[in-house]
């Protein structure tokens, strides 16, 4: 599984979600000291967002040369779906850019 980064698990505490945090990441401040907070997987993230109206779509494009990229698009029901990540080569990248811009954005 894939857990949420530091960054967007500060995101998802400041918007109001918490109950679903199972899970803890450390940031090294660089000084000898170090942040330490509740996340959840990425799984969880989206789920909740889409319980506030928020979907992710990740796709997939695959090159003649056969290399495999993904990207990401986020919308809601009112709104068009908008491309937040592209040509990302890997698939949990993809859902964290996004996570990311629709915490910033959209939340």
């Amino acid at each position: 599984e894939s857990y949420c980064s530091f960054k967007v698990a500060k995101l998802l505490k400041e918007k109001g979600f918490g109950d679903y945090m199972n899970h803890y990441i450390m940031r090294n401040n660089g000084d000898g000291t170090a942040d330490i907070l509740n996340t959840c997987t990425h799984q969880m993230a989206c789920a909740w967002l889409r319980e506030k109206g928020v979907y992710i779509e990740i796709g997939i494009v695959i090159t003649t040369d056969d290399k495999v990229y993904y990207h990401a698009n986020v919308g809601t029901i009112t709104n068009a779906w908008k491309l937040v990540d592209e040509w990302n080569d890997s698939y949990e990248n993809s859902v964290e850019n996004a996570l990311k811009y629709t915490l910033e954005n959209l939340i």
